[in-house]
């Protein structure tokens, strides 16, 4: 057995306090609150994160080739993400074809130093023309209009799917990725708040990007967004970043939901934040993904503190995600 410890400054559930890990053949198998020998400007260490909404990332593309999937990774682990989704935008159905088996093929060869792949993440084709942001106008589809058949070419390794609960045969699909342990988001949707609330009863578990590229807050027409943040037991996601939702009302999402999975930008990408159920502010809070599937626990070391994570995938609900080196067109919003 290989025995090694690890001292610094533990970023806990409630508080940031000095201590020290111990590690046993790659486990965690002791924390302990300890100030002794640890000096006050000491490294911060927190468990890694989980990405499971993250289109690219050290300028690699998650629809990229294989080579392209191995420098995401790697590059995702030294940003703290020790496990992740691939995800991929709405695109011609045979191109996501091909994307879900180009991961599903790479996953056993993924590097052993990078961010460790638990499956992948469709953003698309099953969203709303109205609220479609800067997707594909000509490669949007109802789930009524695709075949069973080539759905099941998809869903081996789908571990999370955005869906516009008012499509025709939304509902129908929901359902049935739902009692096959796929994970669904409600997103880029126009719904009303009565869809949307079906919805989450078939088994949607989340929201993409909560209020952007969704129907919100009108008082005569609640939408998407009135649901989600009604439903006890769905996960939301918001993007922090003061500009997509404005920062008053940060405080009115967590007061009211108890799964927050925070995005935060930096530069030109998107780090999405994740936080456990008992989401204590912005500014702390810790959250399992929803992911199925082996993960590595591994740990992070960092000169600032890492303020959310994933050490283990969960059954349910995103956690952190990250916008990299998908190029967007020219003056469009993406999550307007």
């Amino acid at each position: 057995m290989t025995t090694h410890t690890v001292t610094g400054r533990l970023v806990l559930d409630d508080r940031v306090a000095p201590g020290r890990v111990s590690i046993d053949d790659g486990l965690i198998t002791a924390v302990d609150v300890d100030a002794t020998g640890v000096p006050e400007d000491a490294a911060y260490i927190a468990p890694g994160l989980v990405d499971v909404h993250v289109h690219g990332w050290g300028g690699h593309d998650a629809m990229g080739d294989r080579d392209a999937l191995d420098g995401m990774a790697r590059a995702l682990l030294r940003r703290g993400v020790t496990s992740f989704l691939p995800t991929a935008v709405t695109a011609p159905l045979d191109d996501l074809t091909a994307f879900a088996e180009r991961v599903r093929s790479w996953m056993p060869s993924a590097p052993g130093d990078g961010a460790e792949p638990l499956g992948f993440n469709l953003e698309g084709p099953f969203l709303a023309d109205a609220r479609r942001g800067a997707h594909d106008q000509m490669q949007l589809r109802a789930p009524a209009d695709v075949s069973p058949e080539t759905i099941e070419t998809l869903t081996d390794g789908l571990r999370l799917l955005t869906v516009a609960p008012e499509l025709a045969g939304a509902t129908d699909l929901i359902g049935a990725l739902s009692r096959a342990g796929v994970a669904v988001s409600l997103g880029h949707s126009a719904a009303l708040v009565d869809e949307a609330r079906k919805a989450f009863a078939a088994g949607a578990s989340s929201t993409t990007h909560l209020f952007n590229a969704m129907s919100g807050f009108e008082h005569r027409s609640p939408g998407l967004a009135v649901a989600a943040l009604l439903e006890d037991d769905a996960y939301v996601e918001l993007i922090a970043d003061g500009i997509h939702v404005h920062p008053t009302l940060w405080e009115l999402i967590t007061r009211r939901c108890r799964r927050v999975a925070m995005h935060g930008r930096r530069d030109r990408h998107a780090r999405r934040l994740g936080h456990r159920p008992r989401y204590r502010g912005p500014e702390r809070g810790r959250h399992r993904g929803p992911a199925t599937g082996r993960s590595r626990r591994r740990q992070s070391q960092s000169p600032r503190p890492a303020r959310d994570h994933g050490s283990r995938p969960y059954s349910r609900g995103p956690t952190s995600g990250s916008r990299g080196a998908r190029r967007w067109p020219r003056g469009s919003s993406r999550d307007a």
